[in-house]
C-alpha cells in the first residue's frame, strides 16, 4: 500500500464528547465508525447520531457503562481489523468490551517518541500491545524491550512488529514489573525510556508505585538517557510526574492529541519527557 492510501485510511477521533461536555464519542477507523458511550443513549439519540455520521460500512455501538462488547448498527464486525496511524499498521480487536488494543489520544507520544528513538536503546514499560515500539523501530531504535505482564497484549505486539516488518531487535518480557525491578535493572541501561501505565490496576497502583518506579528508573539511563512518563488519570496532573521526577530536567510536556482536547487538559493525558540534568 502506497503512502497515499495509508494517509487516506488514517485512524481519528471525529467527536470527543468529553471535551465538550458529553459522554461519548466517536472514532473513524476506515471503512468503520465506532461509537463508545459512557451512559446509556436512548435508540431515538443513537438514531441522530448515526444520520449526521459520514458514509462507511459500518457503525458500531459500544455501551462502557454497562460494559458491553460493540454491537453493529451498520454492516458486520469483523473478527480482526487493521488501524493505521502515520502510515504504520496496528491490529485491533473491536470484539473486546474494554478497549480495542490501541490507544489514538497517544498519538503526539508515539510522535515524540519517533523522533527520538534513531540509534537508541529503548525500554517499553507497561507497553500493552508496543505501538510506542513500532513507532520506536521504525524510526530506527536499535533495540526495543518491550515489558507488560500479560502475554496475550505482548502476542498482539508482535503482530503488529509483523505487519510492518519491523520484528529484529525486538524483544518482548512478560514480567510483573513492581516485582521484577531487578531483573530489569540488569538488562540495562537504556538511552530511552517510556512508561505509560495504566490508570487502574492492581498490581500497579499510581500513587505509591509511580513516585517508587521514576526512582529506579534513574539509575537504568544511560548518561545521556531519556524518560517519557506518561499519565492518564483525571486525579493527578503533570505536577505529580514533576514532584517524583529524581533530579531530571523537563524537557516537553505534551497533552492529547488535539482531536481529543480536554476542556481541562490536566484532566486527561499528560507525556513528559525528562532528560538527565546537566551536572
Amino acid at each position: 500500500m502506497g503512502p497515499v492510501d495509508a494517509l487516506m485510511l488514517e485512524a481519528k477521533r471525529l467527536f470527543h464528547g468529553r471535551g465538550q461536555g458529553l459522554n461519548y464519542n466517536i472514532d473513524l477507523i476506515p471503512p468503520y465508525i465506532l461509537i463508545d458511550s459512557f451512559e446509556d443513549i436512548d435508540e431515538a439519540a443513537l438514531e441522530k447520531i448515526i444520520s449526521e455520521l459520514p458514509e462507511c460500512e459500518g457503525i458500531f455501538y459500544r455501551n462502557r457503562k454497562s460494559r458491553e462488547p460493540f454491537r453493529a448498527l451498520r454492516g458486520s464486525i469483523p473478527e480482526t481489523h487493521h488501524l493505521i496511524e502515520n502510515s504504520l499498521r496496528y491490529e485491533i480487536n473491536l470484539k473486546d468490551n474494554q478497549n480495542i488494543g490501541f490507544f489514538m489520544d497517544m498519538k503526539p507520544g508515539r510522535e515524540l517518541i519517533s523522533q527520538l528513538s534513531k540509534d537508541k536503546k529503548v525500554l517499553n514499560l507497561f507497553s500493552y500491545t508496543c505501538s510506542f515500539s513500532v513507532a520506536a523501530m521504525n524510526a530506527g531504535a536499535l533495540k526495543v524491550t518491550n515489558i507488560d505482564m500479560k502475554k496475550s497484549f505482548l502476542k498482539v505486539g508482535q503482530k503488529n512488529h509483523q505487519l510492518n516488518g519491523l520484528e529484529k531487535n525486538v524483544q518482548f518480557l512478560s514480567y510483573d514489573i513492581m516485582k521484577s525491578l531487578s531483573g530489569i535493572t540488569k538488562k540495562g541501561p537504556w538511552d530511552l525510556i517510556i512508561i505509560d501505565p495504566p490508570s487502574h490496576q492492581k498490581s500497579f497502583h499510581l500513587e505509591s508505585a509511580y513516585p517508587k518506579l521514576l526512582k529506579k528508573v534513574d539509575s537504568w539511563l544511560s548518561e545521556k538517557g531519556m524518560v517519557l512518563a506518561c499519565l492518564n488519570s483525571p486525579f493527578l496532573d503533570s505536577g505529580f510526574l514533576l514532584e517524583h521526577a529524581p533530579g531530571w530536567e523537563v524537557s516537553k510536556v505534551l497533552y492529547s492529541a488535539e482531536e481529543f482536547k480536554e476542556i481541562d487538559p490536566e484532566k486527561g493525558l499528560k507525556i513528559v519527557l525528562f532528560t538527565r540534568a546537566e551536572s
